[in-house]
């Protein structure tokens, strides 16, 4: 039998770069079709890559469309896109505050805040309203409206797999020097 420990290391090595090469081709064989964009200054620069048929939006196309719907849900993140890349205390404007009402207010809308930061903060900084939706902590918590309870995505984590993983893991180290990736 021969372990993973007997495979020579110029083998190892040249096996994990060809691994290596077929994945970064894998995930570049498109960019040539892309249109990059620079976007922002300084610290908050950032290049997006847009396809081929990317349209840009109007204003007039995407009004048209909020118009003629009859259900909607807005998504907004907080940190970076409501109010400028971190800050200890982002704590939002009164025009923030009065436009998230703005939105809730109406019955065809189902608006939520969504953020990184914790729910204790959150709540406090969007009591005033009422019918806005929070997801805190990327998801984990989420509230409906300010009056509802704080709900938590605690998934029981299953493990069992593993038992089927190490099983693949002996059967390959006894196998002719191959590496699973």
């Amino acid at each position: 039998m021969r372990s993973i420990t007997s495979m020579s290391a110029p083998m190892m090595l040249l096996t994990g770069l060809v691994l290596f090469d077929q994945d970064l081709q894998r995930a570049c064989k498109d960019h040539y079709l892309k249109r990059c964009w620079g976007i922002g200054f300084g610290l908050s620069f950032r290049v997006v890559a847009l396809g081929p048929n990317f349209r840009r939006l109007s204003v007039e196309h995407i009004a048209s469309a909020h118009r003629r719907t009859s259900s909607r849900l807005i998504l907004l993140d907080y940190d970076g896109t409501m109010m400028p890349q971190p800050s200890i205390s982002n704590t939002p404007s009164d025009e923030v505050i009065s436009v998230l009402n703005g939105l809730s207010a109406d019955p065809k809308n189902v608006v939520f805040v969504v953020s990184g930061r914790g729910k204790d903060s959150l709540s406090k900084w969007f009591a005033s309203c009422e019918k806005l939706g929070i997801s805190a902590e990327h998801g984990y918590f989420t509230r409906w409206s300010r009056d509802s309870p704080w709900e938590s995505c605690m998934i029981p984590a299953d493990f069992d797999w593993k038992k089927d993983r190490r099983a693949c893991d002996e059967t390959l180290y006894r196998g002719n020097g191959w590496l699973l990736y």
